[in-house]
């Protein structure tokens, strides 16, 4: 079932209009408590919510930095729509707010071994200033001289697989066994640096 809904409220400190937000489309509706997928923030008094349109909620907190005052609730955003098509429930999502442009990112792909850490390398030794690498999560073992948190995350099956549930990655692949992916807070840590994104994608189409 799909609904539809029109938010009508004005500025109003959180967390009162998130649950405003909240009931305005699924209260209503048999009380329908949706699956929350994304990084919540900490809701304080010193946020604020105004709604965009009808598909999300922008969310301001003052008295912090600006990288961390700008959140977005999707409501029914093209994401959150496929998201419920696939989980058959109602869903929202938390995202973050990128202050001013944000730079396209720059994916490398192709299979395991073909050379795309070499690339990724090569590109952050000779432009420091201008490219930061976006740290892939990775279910194998570590290979010789690894580190973890540098060459990749690495991490259980069973933690991957649930924040992969909790829509907390871009993308993922399943390679010989081992489960790969890019999470959204490793892309926005580069992000808040203001440098370009380079991703590793073990995809080899989209």
């Amino acid at each position: 079932m799909v609904l539809h809904f029109t938010i009508s409220f004005c500025v109003l400190p959180l967390p009162s209009t998130f649950f405003v937000a909240i009931q305005s489309r699924y209260l209503s509706y048999d009380r329908v408590v949706p699956t929350v997928l994304g990084t919540q923030p900490t809701l304080t008094k010193s946020q604020s919510a105004i709604p965009v349109n009808d598909e999300k909620i922008l969310v301001i907190e003052k008295g912090v930095p600006l990288n961390e005052s700008v959140w977005f609730l999707e409501i029914d955003t093209p994401f959150v729509k496929q998201q419920r098509k696939i989980k058959g429930t109602e869903v929202v999502s938390w995202s973050k707010g990128v202050i001013g442009v944000g730079q396209k990112p720059v994916v490398i792909s192709g299979p395991s071994g073909v050379g795309k850490g070499t690339l990724i390398a090569k590109l952050m030794k000779d432009y420091p200033s201008k490219f930061g690498f976006s740290v892939s999560h990775t279910t194998r073992s570590p290979r010789e001289k690894e580190i973890d948190g540098v060459h990749y995350h690495f991490t259980e099956r069973s933690k991957i697989e649930k924040d992969i549930s909790e829509g907390k990655f871009l993308e993922f692949a399943h390679v010989h066994g081992n489960v790969y992916g890019t999470s959204i807070e490793a892309v926005e840590s580069v992000t808040d640096e203001g440098k370009v994104r380079l991703l590793q994608s073990f995809r080899t189409s989209f």
